[in-house]
């Protein structure tokens, strides 16, 4: 408790008194190091709340997505339909282009919402498989697909053989496949607790890597506010000194973002402003 409260006294003097840094200037290196580790821990651990609250409002409702995709699942594959494979070739028995639509309602994505799940189509050209706004479209002798870069293909020439897909086939797969639904929640439980106990360390490592490279840079700007202000402080010192200084910056952005606020540049300008303030306050 005795840290914690140090912790915070060291957070509310870096971002409100500019002459505190004259004892930040003294102090060892690994002193700014650990706060740095522990700031960005603590906001690692508020991100990994929220993230908690949103997975516990998830886990009531997911018996009811398993049992909605189970049902979904079993009569998914229309009756009607009967897609021949012969070497590499693709031929139906329905009416094309022939369209699949999705079980349930995608959430809204903009104008890159795809419309359907699968469209067949053997007479088309590559050009109008883009015009389907379909996820998988499946030609006469290639199947193209979509991910977040764009359409891909997968040629099928080297098929040879014959392979018939039919509603048969299908429900034999999902009278297999269908029953592991029933471990999901499980699964899911499992991995989201785990998930959730690594979270901040790993959170707390990306940050940590984040603010360590952004200083690099941004201490550059500080040698020259040193330079200007006459103050002969070497770059590893001025380094320490963003250590805290980027506190300030951190905290604005995060409160401009709550509020859905967008300002350009802003952590730089901040940071530079404030350390402007802090070494007009530090005398060397």
């Amino acid at each position: 408790m005795r840290k914690l409260k140090l912790f915070g006294r060291v957070l509310w003097r870096s971002c409100t008194d500019p002459a505190y840094y004259k004892d930040i200037v003294r102090a060892r290196a690994s002193f700014s190091l650990k706060y740095l580790f522990v700031f960005a821990f603590l906001f690692s651990v508020v991100a990994t709340v929220r993230y908690a609250y949103s997975f516990a409002a998830f886990l009531p409702k997911l018996p009811q997505y398993v049992a909605m995709a189970r049902e979904k699942g079993a009569g998914f594959y229309p009756k009607d339909l009967v897609v021949t494979v012969k070497d590499g070739e693709v031929s139906t028995n329905v009416k094309e282009p022939y369209v699949i639509d999705f079980p349930f309602v995608l959430p809204a994505d903009g104008d890159n919402k795809p419309e359907h799940l699968l469209v067949i189509d053997t007479k088309a050209t590559a050009e109008r498989f883009t015009a389907y706004k379909s996820v998988v479209v499946v030609g006469k002798n290639t199947v193209y697909y979509r991910d977040d870069k764009g359409y891909k293909f997968y040629p099928l020439t080297d098929m040879k053989g014959t392979t018939v897909i039919n509603y048969a086939l299908y429900d034999e797969w999902a009278g297999k496949v269908l029953p592991y639904l029933n471990y999901v929640p499980q699964i899911v439980y499992g991995a989201g607790a785990a998930g959730l106990l690594l979270l901040p360390f790993v959170l707390t490592t990306g940050r940590m890597a984040e603010y360590l490279f952004v200083l690099l840079v941004l201490t550059i700007f500080s040698l020259g506010l040193a330079k200007l202000l006459k103050k002969k402080l070497p770059y590893p010192t001025l380094y320490r000194l963003g250590m805290h200084a980027i506190t300030v910056p951190v905290l604005m952005t995060y409160f401009f973002q709550f509020f859905g606020i967008s300002v350009p540049f802003l952590f730089p300008l901040v940071f530079v402003g404030w350390m402007g303030v802090v070494l007009s306050r530090v005398s060397r």
